[in-house]
């Protein structure tokens, strides 16, 4: 036999995780899908009121352009990472051999724990706290309020797209890489390429 194939498939599903805990408010987050403009949530959240403070919607009503995800997700999972693989050996003459492979190949897990924190308890969470006297000359804040947050709940601002935070595509793609070689031995030994 001069020719040998072989043939072989990978599959991976892209599951990637959500954001929290259903129950202590964790799991309300949210992420900007510049796709369409919009502001998409992981779940809803209630009402802010003088008892309910972050994760709540200001008002109660979301804002114009904030949705709600569907599936609670916020990134989407990937079903294409279908990775094929081709190695084959052709037998030139009784010494010398011809040999070549391919292969695509996915990064499921390259940087997936950044990816969660870019959105992790974003709006209507505060996860992330600003405050405007810190850097003032004369600190004001006291020991019963050290970040002059007030009396009663914290609660967001009433839109979030004045939050600074790190966003990312919900319909992220996994990177790829297509790889191959090939190369011709004689006697078992590979010839210099």
């Amino acid at each position: 036999m001069r020719l040998t194939l072989n043939l072989g498939i990978r599959y991976d599903v892209a599951d990637w995780p959500r954001e929290g805990r259903p129950g202590n408010g964790s799991d309300i987050t949210g992420n900007i899908d510049l796709n369409n403009g919009t502001y998409v949530l992981e779940n809803p959240a209630p009402a802010c009121s003088p008892t309910q403070g972050a994760p709540c919607i200001p008002g109660g009503t979301l804002p114009p352009n904030v949705t709600v995800s569907a599936n609670g997700r916020i990134i989407q999972n990937t079903y294409d990472n279908i990775q094929p693989r081709l190695g084959l050996a052709y037998r030139i003459n009784d010494k010398t051999v011809f040999r070549a492979g391919y292969g695509r190949f996915f990064d499921n897990w390259a940087a997936v724990i950044g990816f969660g924190a870019n959105f992790t308890e974003s709006w209507p969470n505060v996860a992330y706290l600003a405050t405007s006297n810190l850097n003032n000359p004369y600190f004001t804040a006291t020991a019963q309020d050290p970040l002059s947050l007030g009396s009663g709940p914290i609660v967001p601002v009433p839109i979030p797209f004045g939050q600074g935070d790190g966003f990312l595509d919900p319909n992220l793609k996994n990177p790829y890489s297509d790889q191959y070689n090939f190369g011709i031995s004689e006697n078992g030994r590979r010839i210099p390429s």
